[in-house]
C-alpha cells in the first residue's frame, strides 16, 4: 500500500504529534481496513510503555470497528481486536479476567453477525471482491472460534447464548453470500 511507505517515510522524520494528524485527516477521508490497521499498529507502538496503554488501544479499537467494521474485508481488524484482547494479561486479578472474558464475548457477538469474509472459516474464492494472495492467512473461524470459546466457558450458557445468536449469524452469512451476486444489496438484505 502506498500510505504505508510513505508513513514509514515520513514518520521517521516527524513528530509523533505531526504523524497523527496525518493519519486522522487520512482516516476521516479513507475508510479502509488496511489503512486503520496501520493506524492501530501505530497507536500499540507509541503506547506500549504508558500506563493507560491498554484503555488507549481499547478505544481505538473501537473506534476503527466503529469506523470500517462492517466492511466485507474487515475480518482481519476483527481477528486483530481478538486476539489484542486474548494476549492481555490478568493473571492474579479475577476481576479484570471476568472483564476480559466479557470484552471476548461481547467483539465475538458484533463479529458473527457481519457479513464479512472469512465468517466461516472459508476463504470465498470471488477475485473481484477478495485479494486471495493478501489474505490467504486468514483462516480463523469467527463462528468457530466464538463457539468454542463459549463451550469452554460454560456449556449451559453457551447453549442459551449460541442460539439466541444463530439466526443472526445464518443471516449474515447470506448477506455474504449474497454480496458477492449483488453488493449494493447485501446491507439491505440485513435490514429486511
Amino acid at each position: 500500500m502506498y500510505f504505508e511507505h510513505e508513513l514509514s517515510a515520513i514518520s521517521s522524520n516527524m513528530s509523533n504529534a505531526n504523524v497523527e494528524k496525518l493519519l486522522k485527516r487520512c482516516l476521516r477521508s479513507t475508510p479502509n481496513v488496511d489503512l486503520w490497521r496501520r493506524y492501530l499498529r501505530y497507536v500499540m507502538d507509541t503506547n506500549v510503555a504508558l500506563p493507560n496503554a491498554h484503555a488507549t488501544i481499547l478505544a481505538a479499537f473501537e473506534l476503527a470497528v466503529s469506523a470500517v467494521g462492517y466492511d466485507i474485508n474487515a475480518t482481519p481488524l476483527w481477528q486483530d481486536y481478538i486476539l489484542y484482547v486474548q494476549s492481555y494479561n490478568t493473571e492474579g486479578d479475577p476481576k479484570a479476567e471476568s472483564i476480559k472474558l466479557d470484552t471476548l464475548r461481547k467483539i465475538y457477538q458484533r463479529s458473527v453477525v457481519l457479513p464479512i469474509h472469512n465468517l466461516e472459516g472459508t476463504l470465498c474464492r470471488i477475485q473481484r471482491y477478495w485479494r486471495y494472495l493478501q489474505f490467504r492467512h486468514l483462516r480463523l473461524a469467527l463462528w468457530r472460534e466464538y463457539t468454542t470459546y463459549e463451550n469452554n466457558r460454560d456449556k449451559k450458557l453457551a447453549t442459551g447464548l449460541l442460539s439466541d445468536l444463530g439466526p443472526k449469524y445464518m443471516d449474515a452469512r447470506a448477506a455474504c453470500r449474497y454480496s458477492f451476486r449483488s453488493p449494493s444489496h447485501a446491507m439491505a438484505m440485513l435490514i429486511c
